[in-house]
């Protein structure tokens, strides 16, 4: 009688603290637009608005409502120094959970222009860059340290969205990723994250220009105080039973 009565209480409350857990309940998958200028931290565009539960394949854990997901469209022009960055901001109000940050779908808009033939003019031919867009992905903390950096990952980590094309290849994918497969990335302290996409250029081109979507994934902590009154309750159960 005491074990049913325990459980039951326990998974009350359980169930309350989850129907207060935010963004539990389904929702439509929501994308942003990167807005400039958002090239310096200081610039950050904030994404806080966009996080939802809707399902999207292209994020690991998308159909976990323990996991609250954004996207964002961005283009970037792609140097041979790597000095271009669009930079993101979001809020962490609890610490403990898991952080997953992915760069899917990228597309080199640079055109290449084919020689043309001696006194032929009708020979010149500008074809699509058939090379993805390079880019990397840096995580920056509160107090603005660097947490963690990306640059080609295995193209079946995360989601769907990333395909194998980067020049070292064994699979690997220009698309940076941090997460449940490779680095694994918690949130330390609450505050401000910056995410900082960077771009650089293949082929030999001093310049390249490309979209992408970064995917950004935050696990969902539950309040002290729900943890604390289902703690709470059990030991008073147990306490109970035991002077019972």
């Amino acid at each position: 009688m005491f074990r049913h009565l325990l459980s039951r209480v326990v998974m009350t409350t359980a169930a309350i603290a989850i129907a207060h857990l935010p963004f539990s309940k389904p929702a439509q998958a929501f994308v942003g637009l990167e807005q400039e200028p958002n090239g310096t931290i200081e610039q950050a565009q904030n994404i806080d608005h966009l996080f939802s539960t809707g399902f999207n394949p292209d994020i690991a854990f998308s159909d976990n409502t323990g996991f609250r997901h954004a996207t964002i469209k961005g283009t970037g022009v792609g140097t041979a120094f790597w000095d271009n960055f669009d930079f993101f901001s979001l809020t962490i109000d609890r610490a403990g959970g898991r952080g997953i940050f992915d760069i899917d779908r990228t597309v080199n808009q640079t055109t290449i222009s084919e020689p043309c033939l001696e006194n032929d003019l009708h020979s010149c031919t500008v074809r699509q860059n058939p090379l993805g867009f390079d880019t990397r992905l840096f995580i920056f903390d509160p107090d603005l340290v660097s947490q963690a950096f990306s640059d080609d990952e295995l193209a079946t980590w995360g989601g769907t969205g990333s395909v194998a094309n980067s020049p070292l290849g064994s699979g690997l994918s220009l698309d940076p990723y941090i997460g449940e497969n490779g680095f694994n990335f918690t949130f330390q302290k609450t505050g401000t994250y910056y995410v900082g996409v960077n771009f650089g250029a293949l082929d030999g081109l001093l310049q390249q220009t490309g979209r992408y979507h970064l995917n950004v994934a935050v696990e969902t902590v539950p309040e002290p105080t729900v943890l604390l009154a289902i703690a709470g309750v059990a030991t008073y159960l147990i306490q109970r039973r035991r002077q019972g």
